[in-house]
This record gives C-alpha cells, structure tokens and sequence, in this order.
C-alpha cells in the first residue's frame, strides 16, 4: 500500500521527537490509513487517493542532504504539477488526522521492545528494564488517542462540506432526508 504520509510528516505534525525511531513510525502508517482512513472515506475514494499519491516522487532511501534536497526538488514539482487537483487538496486535509493515528499505531512499539526476557521500556537515551508508572502511560496515550480522534471529525466535518469535490465520498451516516424509520433504515 502506497504511503500517504512520510515518519517526517508524522515529527512535524506531531508531538513525537525527530530522533523517533523512523521505521517504526514507516510500519505505523499503513495500518493508520487502513484502520482510520479507508473508514472514514469510504473504499472508492480511499483507492482513487492511493492512485492519485502513486504519481508522487518516492522518499529516497538514502537520507544524505543531496538526495534529500533533490527529493524536495521533485515533491514541490509534483505538487506544482497537481495543485488544482481535489486529490491534492484531500491528501493535505487528510495528513494531520493521519499523522496523529501513525502516532498512536507506533506508540506500543515506540515505548519498549518485546524481548524474551518480556518488555524492555526505554528510559532516558539508553534502554532498561525500568517500569513506567502505568497511569502515566494510560494518560499520555488518551490525549494522543483524543487528539486523532479530533483530526478526524475534522476531516469529516471538512468532507462533508467539500463533498460536492469528491464524488465518490460515502459519510458513514446517512443524510437526513426526511422519511421516515423502516425496518432500521431510512429510505428516502
């Protein structure tokens, strides 16, 4: 699956430290954009997005500052290229809600490691076996949660009022259309 947003998306948009672990938060992405994202825009629209980001330069693998500058070279070209495109506009409105659920998808994998001896938690700049305070965790991960459930309705607010743009967006909940409740659904 084509990735929408990039881990350097994900530090700028978020509260997550550059230094993140940025192949955590690449794995985190797929699973934000197939779990929050093709709910909320439904299958046609989500595919027709993933497409449209198919024609986008692909991140270089390496990350020395010429490969980098010349991969910023050719996004801004693309965007140039693509900037009255509604895809365009609906991939810029759709990054921060999926930043902040790449967030929440790499956080279990951004806190410790799994190892045999069980979960290692960082701690500081080395790794050590100390425990969490576990309220702390709980705490931090519901405002981490809240916040892209926020960027959600916000993207669904936005949707539904540029619908008009994207013809193959299907809201979750029906429009009121008056007519009466049969059977749990409305016909209208």
């Amino acid at each position: 699956m084509k990735h929408l947003i990039t881990p350097a998306d994900i530090t700028a948009q978020t509260v997550i430290s550059i230094t993140a672990e940025a192949h955590k938060l690449a794995l985190a992405i797929p699973i934000a954009q197939g779990r929050h994202l093709r709910p909320l825009l439904g299958l046609q629209l989500f595919d027709e997005l993933l497409s449209f980001a198919e024609s986008a330069p692909e991140l270089p693998a390496a990350r020395d500052a010429a490969s980098m500058t010349a991969y910023e070279a050719a996004r801004q070209a693309w965007r140039s290229a693509a900037a009255t495109d509604p895809l365009l506009t609906l991939l810029d409105e759709v990054t921060p809600m999926l930043c902040a659920w790449a967030l929440i998808e790499a956080w279990p994998s951004l806190i410790g490691h799994i190892t045999p001896a069980g979960i290692v938690l960082k701690t500081g700049k080395s790794e050590g076996t100390t425990s969490a305070d576990a309220g702390l965790m709980r705490e931090m991960f519901a405002g981490l949660r809240e916040l892209a459930v926020f960027r959600g309705e916000e993207l669904d607010a936005w949707l539904r009022r540029n619908r008009q743009l994207y013809s193959r967006f299907l809201p979750s909940t029906p429009a009121a259309t008056g007519a009466g409740l049969i059977g749990g659904c409305f016909f209208g």
